[in-house]
Order: C-alpha cells, then sequence, then structure tokens
C-alpha cells in the first residue's frame, strides 16, 4: 500500500502499538502517484490479430510469477479474488495468450500492469485501454509509478 512520507510516524507508531515490524528504507519502495488525465489517441489493439479481454482467474498464476510483489501463495490467493471481483485488462495474441495486463484493486488503482514481452509499449496500450473505459464509466484512474524499477 502506498503511504504519504510526511505519514511515516504516524505508520511506525501504528506499527509498534499493533506489534508489527516498523517498515525501514529497505522494505519501502519510493514512488509517484500518477492520475491518468483524459485518454487520447489510440487506446485499441495495436494490430488486428491483437484482442483485449478481461484475465481469467487461472492467469493469476501469471500475474504471481511476473509481478514483482508475487511469488507467495498468499499473493496468488489475493490476484484469484481480484481477477474474480475487479476489472481487468490483457491484450491477447491471435492464439489467446497474454502479451500484458493490468488489474483493479479495491482501493481503485491500476496495478499490477505488466508486459510480457518487454519493449514492445504493450504495457502502456493495456494501460490506456483500461484508463478508458475508466473514465466512460466516470472513474478516475490512477496508479503509482516506482522511482526505481527492479
Amino acid at each position: 500500500a502506498a503511504f504519504a512520507e510526511r505519514g511515516l510516524p504516524v505508520l511506525d507508531q501504528v506499527c509498534l502499538e499493533m506489534n508489527k515490524p516498523v517498515p525501514t528504507k529497505d522494505t519501502m519502495v519510493h514512488c509517484n502517484l500518477t492520475f491518468l488525465g483524459h485518454v487520447t489517441g489510440n487506446y485499441g489493439p495495436p494490430c488486428p490479430s491483437m484482442t483485449f479481454a478481461p484475465l481469467e482467474v487461472h492467469h493469476a498464476e501469471l500475474v504471481n510469477r511476473t509481478w514483482r510483489w508475487g511469488g507467495q501463495p498468499k499473493v496468488l490467493e489475493f490476484l484469484q479474488y481480484l481477477l474474480k471481483t475487479f476489472p481487468s485488462r490483457c491484450l491477447y495474441d491471435k492464439n489467446g495468450e497474454p502479451l500484458a495486463f493490468a488489474i483493479c484493486q479495491p482501493w481503485g488503482e491500476i496495478a499490477p500492469i505488466c508486459s510480457i514481452i518487454p519493449g514492445r509499449n504493450y504495457g502502456s496500450i493495456v494501460l490506456r485501454n483500461i484508463s478508458k473505459a475508466f473514465q466512460d464509466a466516470g472513474e478516475f484512474p490512477y496508479g503509482y509509478i516506482e522511482i526505481q524499477l527492479p
């Protein structure tokens, strides 16, 4: 979850009171909040053989393997819950294989966003597509962009 820097002393206090580990610089990731303004330009598939559709629950394993915060059984369980409950978008190739995806969190954030094939800009295309759907529904899409990706 994201937390403003000026609120870290309060977070530390609450963690101590709840007997939970206090976050350190090694366990936190610096990120910027990004509001996705009015989506313009192409938000459709980059070529006719590609399609957009939601991720299926069985794709949670793929997300768990590719997402920086994935890998644990509890994360897989959380991802399955997200895919059953909240909007997602995936760009599929002509064989129905995922190329990139974006998932909505319970609090409205669009994340994780992942491009399976780097360097093709597919993640940005999926982000524009799901953001346009949010805007068309009267929602205000947003996400967090990590300052230093691993």
